[in-house]
């Protein structure tokens, strides 16, 4: 159905708004009709390859990153000889190697082939983490640790990237979920190998070291994934396997939503830079993906290891604590995908709605004590924080949808994931921010950084709310602004 005319210079309506949002913007695209029959085939056919792919590659990336808390389970501290914060440092460094290398990465996707710089990026962490095997001590597990994550961290904008060239904005949502869901969905296969490699290490005592066996599966596992990335993978223009006809029904079909130009790779414009440093809503991204990493970094750094202070053995850990875990965090996904697709521009009133239990679960485990007793209750807790996870990937998603300018999107997206880094502020708030939150003197149970994570998802509630309350207002001014030059 063609959408009414509309100024070309008025920016397109924020998503997530309750109201109706000001008319699209036709004045370029549109000039041939779309059939939809051949659309939903068309996407159809990407879904089946995209998806797939996508999910396989979040999955693996959040394997190879949590591997590690797993592998401290089985021997690695004890093999490489770590003491006190030691352990914290190894996730502190991953995220200062990912703010440092995060601007270049932005840079080669916008301005390089994106369909190379994935697979580079996927072939890259793939070797660096087989090489977690051959660490001997901590020095050499921080070098391991700083250069898997200053390769690793383009694989994330550009899955976002790849997904804008392609997808509408109502397509975001469940497209990116999918992506999401592979934190706990593929982790679930990767907990049973795992279960399995530390099993076989335990009837195999002078065999090879459990945390070793992982490294090796994590990263081969991972290398042959770079070879499907390369060749399925990229932006519309770089598919080889959609023909010209189809590129162009997914050109047009992003011009008739002003997406059009998310794979293009323009000069930098420094008006637009400008823009986006005073948009409300790159704060927004940034400072709301900064709280979300503070609490996650604590829940999947040290949940292996606050679960082992319920009580539970290293294997009981996976097979009662993290394996559950992941069910619930797909089945969450599933709710928060169905709703998000039925009812439009809801994606922050489910990220509130996961918010909410992840604070209730995190404020049991914290404040309930330490006792034999309370092992199922604090196990119930620190289970349901995990409605907290797909926040972040419902905010990531305005991303593609409400910024399409190149270079604006380039400065959302760098602020946006340079935030992850945040988890890291040495000694400006006493270590707590982030991976230093948990510290060596509250093991096992970590109990005040379970306490201040609570505290976090509350001041998350509050800006989500407060960005909610700005949507539906910046939009019903845009719908105004419409309405104006429509009877002029």
């Amino acid at each position: 159905m063609a959408s009414l005319p509309q100024d070309c210079s008025l920016q397109p309506a924020y998503d997530d708004d309750d109201k109706k949002q000001a008319p699209e913007d036709n004045c370029e695209a549109g000039t041939r009709a779309l059939n939809e029959g051949d659309l939903r085939r068309l996407y159809r056919k990407v879904d089946m390859v995209i998806l797939p792919v996508i999910w396989l590659c979040q999955g693996v990336q959040q394997a190879d990153k949590l591997g590690l808390a797993t592998q401290a389970t089985m021997g690695l501290r004890k093999d490489t000889h770590l003491v006190g914060q030691q352990f914290a440092y190894l996730n502190t460094i991953f995220f200062i190697a990912f703010l440092v290398c995060q601007w270049p990465a932005q840079y080669l996707l916008q301005r390089g082939s994106p369909r190379i710089v994935l697979t580079l990026a996927v072939l890259g962490t793939g070797i660096i983490v087989m090489c977690v095997a051959f660490a001997r001590n901590w020095a050499g597990l921080m070098v391991i640790r700083a250069v898997q994550d200053g390769i690793e961290c383009a694989i994330q904008p550009g899955i976002l990237l790849v997904i804008g060239s392609l997808y509408t904005r109502q397509m975001h949502v469940t497209r990116s979920l999918v992506w999401g869901s592979a934190n706990a969905s593929f982790n679930i296969f990767v907990d049973w190998v795992m279960y399995g490699i530390g099993k076989a290490a335990d009837a195999h005592p002078n065999g090879l070291a459990a945390w070793k066996g992982i490294a090796f599966f994590l990263g081969g596992f991972t290398i042959l994934l770079s070879l499907v990335v390369y060749f399925t993978l990229g932006t519309s223009n770089e598919l080889h396997w959609l023909t010209p006809d189809e590129k162009a029904m997914i050109k047009d079909r992003l011009e008739a939503e002003k997406l059009v130009g998310q794979d293009r790779h323009r000069n930098w414009d420094k008006e637009e830079a400008t823009r986006a440093l005073r948009d409300p809503q790159t704060h927004f991204f940034w400072l709301a993906t900064m709280l979300s990493a503070m609490p996650s970094t604590v829940i999947t750094t040290f949940g292996r290891l606050i679960y082992k202070s319920f009580g539970f053995s290293s294997l009981e850990v996976l097979d009662k604590g993290t394996i559950p875990r992941h069910v619930l965090s797909i089945f969450w996904f599933v709710i928060v995908g169905l709703i998000c697709h039925k009812k439009k521009n809801f994606r922050l009133v489910m990220a509130i709605a996961g918010l909410v239990p992840g604070f209730a679960g995190l404020l049991v485990v914290g404040l309930l004590p330490a006792t034999p007793s309370n092992q199922w209750p604090k196990w119930v807790g620190l289970m349901i924080s995990v409605t907290t996870v797909p926040s972040s990937f419902l905010v990531w998603t305005l991303i593609p949808s409400n910024v399409t300018n190149p270079t604006r999107k380039t400065v959302t997206s760098s602020l946006t994931f340079i935030a992850l880094c945040a988890r890291y502020e040495p000694d400006v708030f006493t270590r707590t921010v982030g991976s230093q939150i948990p510290r060596a003197k509250d093991a096992p149970t970590y109990l005040p950084a379970v306490i201040a994570c609570s505290a976090i998802i509350g001041a998350e509630i509050a800006l989500f709310i407060g960005m909610r309350v700005y949507y539906i207002h910046a939009n019903r001014r845009l719908a105004s602004r419409a309405t104006d030059v429509h009877r002029q």
